[in-house]
C-alpha cells in the first residue's frame, strides 16, 4: 500500500515537473513566434513600397503615404534584417522539434521504467495539444514569405536570394536527445 501511494505522489511530481517545462517552452516558443510575426509585418510594408519604387544601386526610394515625400532605405539593411529573421525561424523550428522529441522521449523512458501508461496518456492529452505540435508549420510558412521577399530584393533572382538566406549546418552532437538504455 506504501508503495503504490509513494509511486503515485512520484508520479505526480514527475508530470508537475513535465506541464512546468512545456508551459516555459510553449511560452517561449509563442513569444519568438509573435516577434517575427511582428518583424514580418514590418518587413511586408516595406516589401509593398520597394516592389513599387525604382532601386538604385544599393539604395531605394521608398514611396510614404506622402507623395511628395521620399525616403532612402538602404537595402543592403534589409537584406541583413531578412536574412536574420530567416535565420532566427530556422532555428525556432529546431528549438520546436527539439522540444518536442524530447519531451516524447522522456516519456517513453517514464513509462518503460515504471510499466505504465502515463506518459502515454500526457503526451497524448497535453504534449500533443501543445504549441510545440499544432503549430508545426508557422515557422515554415513565415520562411516562405520571407523568401518571397527576399526573391523580390534580388530583382527576381531565386538562386542568388536562396543562397543568401542558406541557413548552417547545426552540429548535430550539440542538440542530440538520444539516450541509452542502462
Amino acid at each position: 500500500h506504501f508503495v503504490g501511494n509513494s509511486q503515485r505522489s512520484v508520479t505526480g511530481e514527475f508530470f508537475t515537473c513535465c506541464e512546468e517545462e512545456l508551459n516555459k517552452v510553449n511560452l517561449f516558443y509563442s513569444e519568438k513566434l509573435s516577434e517575427a510575426h511582428y518583424r514580418l509585418e514590418t518587413f511586408g510594408i516595406v516589401a509593398q513600397d520597394v516592389s513599387g519604387s525604382k532601386v538604385q544601386g544599393d539604395n531605394c526610394v521608398i514611396r510614404t503615404s506622402s507623395t511628395i515625400k521620399r525616403k532612402n532605405t538602404n537595402i543592403k539593411q534589409i537584406k541583413l534584417a531578412v536574412c536574420e529573421l530567416y535565420l532566427s525561424l530556422a532555428y525556432l523550428q529546431k528549438y520546436q522539434e527539439f522540444n518536442y522529441k524530447c519531451f516524447c522521449k522522456i516519456t517513453i523512458k517514464y513509462d518503460s521504467k515504471f510499466a505504465s501508461e502515463h506518459g502515454q496518456k500526457w503526451r497524448n492529452e497535453r504534449l500533443d495539444t501543445s504549441l510545440l505540435n499544432t503549430d508545426r508549420g508557422k515557422c515554415e510558412h513565415l520562411r516562405s514569405k520571407l523568401e518571397t521577399f527576399m526573391i523580390q530584393l534580388e530583382g527576381g533572382d531565386k538562386l542568388r536570394a536562396m543562397k543568401r538566406l542558406e541557413v548552417p549546418a547545426m552540429d548535430k552532437t550539440l542538440v542530440s536527445c538520444e539516450y541509452a538504455p542502462e
